[in-house]
């Protein structure tokens, strides 16, 4: 994929003992607790094996942790003991399938693609811009595990808008603040861990205001039920195994966003360079910009050499989900 993932699998049939084999880029799928996945690092590079016995389903993993690698890391003990490290992150080194738009950003007209996660104001002016009929102000989430039997088997059948095929699957609502983060403006919203590229689809569906009333607008948002119905139920496709750069749910990924570090970093000894070649050069060759630091929006204002580390590592000290997240860096 577009991080230079690599992935093989093989598929069983229903009735064989090895249900799936995957080799490569490998996710562990950890049962749904905050406090089992939280400790489970992504881009692990290996071999994972998914066998059912009987009612007994086995995974087995063997991985190793590939990607972002630390340079240098010195130990510091006084008061408090702490590290400082260097960690290099090339531009390619995306944190993939976390974060997400709820709608197609191609309708966001004269801001997409700059359009900036962290910047209220312009999120507050895309949404007021939308027509009520597609504007959410309530959005669940859901995923779809290809090869496993759901959690909640009376949960959704969804068909996907704009798929003519007739064919519903049964999906499994997550949980905001558990599961994902929504950010206030309902524009985008960040999983807590990784989306399987190879096992997992995910769709949302939600509510608009309609005369002051939250109202199901289906042709827009969708049905955002919590369980099945006899009705046709239907949301809208945000990512899955097929989802390529010629689909229409590409866009829908957010992949501007580098992670950094997590709950244990102090945010204040953050500092960040960007460069570009092999002689790590700061400044830009033409246009207004004096460091790549200021083109890309993560100067400080009245210092181009200075990262603004206040403003552009999510979460910030303002956001509600603070304690709950690991550092993220949002690129324009």
């Amino acid at each position: 994929d577009a991080s230079n993932n690599i992935s093989l699998v093989y598929r069983g049939t229903p009735r064989q003992a090895l249900q799936q084999l995957q080799v490569g880029n490998v996710s562990f799928d950890a049962p749904a607790s905050r406090f089992i996945t939280a400790g489970i690092p992504s881009g692990n590079y290996g071999l994972q094996a998914i066998g059912r016995i009987g009612p007994l389903d086995i995974r087995a993993i063997a991985a190793q942790q590939m990607g972002n690698v630390v340079q240098d890391r010195d130990f510091e003990i006084g008061d408090s003991a702490y590290s400082n490290g260097r960690l290099d992150i090339a531009d390619w080194q995306v944190e993939a399938r976390r974060f997400f738009f709820t709608v197609d950003p191609r309708l966001f007209r004269g801001e997409y693609p700059n359009v900036d996660l962290l910047d209220r104001a312009q999120l507050a002016r895309i949404a007021s811009a939308l027509p009520d009929t597609l504007r959410p102000v309530k959005v669940l989430v859901y995923r779809l595990q290809y090869g496993t039997q759901p959690q909640n088997p009376n949960g959704p059948r969804f068909r996907v808008l704009g798929d003519p095929s007739p064919a519903r699957q049964t999906y499994d609502l997550l949980r905001e603040g558990v599961d994902y983060y929504m950010d206030p403006s309902q524009l985008w919203f960040a999983l807590v861990r990784p989306l399987n590229p190879t096992s997992e689809r995910l769709v949302v569906a939600y509510y608009v205001r309609i005369g002051g009333r939250d109202t199901v607008w289906t042709t827009t948002g969708g049905t955002p039920d919590v369980q099945a119905t006899a009705a046709d139920q239907w949301a809208n496709l945000v990512s899955d195994p097929g989802v390529g750069p010629g689909s229409p749910a590409f866009d829908r990924e957010i992949r501007s966003v580098y992670r950094i570090g997590g709950e244990d970093m102090a945010r204040s000894s953050v500092q960040l360079r960007v460069f570009a070649g092999a002689g790590e050069q700061e400044r830009p060759i033409a246009g207004p910009a004096q460091t790549y630091l200021q083109m890309f929006g993560l100067a400080q204002a009245n210092n181009s050499e200075r990262f603004d580390v206040e403003n552009r590592v999510w979460p910030r000290p303002s956001d509600p989900n603070i304690n709950n997240y690991s550092r993220i860096i949002r690129v324009n």
